[in-house]
């Protein structure tokens, strides 16, 4: 009832997305293929497709789930890869990018002027991409990245000042980190499907989808702004505490949400 994303775009750098999911009608504005520049396979990738959903679905005719902020606008750059399934296994193979794709990524969400740029990735640090990223932050975008599944808090983008680095509730970062729901995450898939995913990727997604909350309501709000709004509204036990949205709404622009 307070904020549901109305008007914020968000660069979505993953594998590719099936825009045409009914749980992504009207959701998804722009469509760039940096690997294959081939529209027609763009779909078929899993990740970005969960990754989208859990930012930015929306119930189509009533059926279906709702993401963090429904009425989030998706900018979907595919810069990685899904490799394929390991021999006998149904789940899919991992998703994987580089420097050159990654960066036409970047550029092209900072040319598309996007609000947020969510990063469910993470890598070895890299000059360029850094300068990327600090450039889109000098320029009023947030950026959220996914915290690796070793810890290490030096890797892209994490390890790049001001990004909002997300975490699962449980894991045993002690850097400074946003925790979000991680595991077994009820989210998209290709085709009109759903299934469960866990990852940073998806507490990434998460708190990219709170941030487009925040900023829907004060597009003033900036990168600092929005992560301190985050930590304060964390609750639960030290060890596995997370965001609240509404509390984060309440800390960042004063809404007594849980009232209205």
């Amino acid at each position: 009832r307070i904020s549901q994303g109305e008007g914020v775009r968000v660069a979505l750098i993953d594998t590719g997305v099936d825009a045409f999911h009914p749980g992504l009608a009207g959701s998804i504005v722009m469509r760039r293929d940096f690997v294959e520049q081939n529209l027609a396979t763009f779909g078929h990738d899993v990740h970005g497709t969960a990754v989208a959903g859990v930012i930015a679905a929306n119930l189509n005719g009533g059926r279906g789930m709702v993401g963090v902020a429904p009425r989030a606008r998706i900018l979907a750059l595919k810069a990685c890869w899904q490799e394929p399934a390991s021999s006998g296994g149904h789940a899919p193979g991992q998703s994987v990018c580089n420097s050159l794709t990654l960066a036409q990524a970047l550029a092209a969400a900072i040319e598309a002027h996007a609000n947020i740029i969510n990063l469910s990735l993470s890598g070895p640090p890299d000059p360029l991409l850094t300068q990327l990223v600090e450039y889109s932050l000098r320029h009023g975008s947030v950026v959220v990245g996914a915290v690796p599944p070793s810890g290490d808090m030096h890797a892209f983008p994490v390890g790049i000042a001001h990004v909002i680095a997300a975490d699962y509730p449980g894991a045993k970062t002690a850097a400074p980190v946003v925790r979000a729901p991680g595991r077994d995450v009820l989210s998209l898939t290709p085709g009109g499907h759903y299934d469960f995913f866990s990852g940073t990727s998806f507490s990434t997604a998460f708190v990219s989808g709170v941030a487009v909350l925040l900023l829907a309501v004060d597009p003033r709000l900036d990168s600092d702004k929005i992560y301190a709004a985050l930590k304060s509204s964390a609750h639960g036990d030290a060890a596995h505490q997370t965001i609240d949205a509404c509390g984060a709404l309440s800390a960042a622009v004063g809404i007594a949400c849980a009232d209205a």
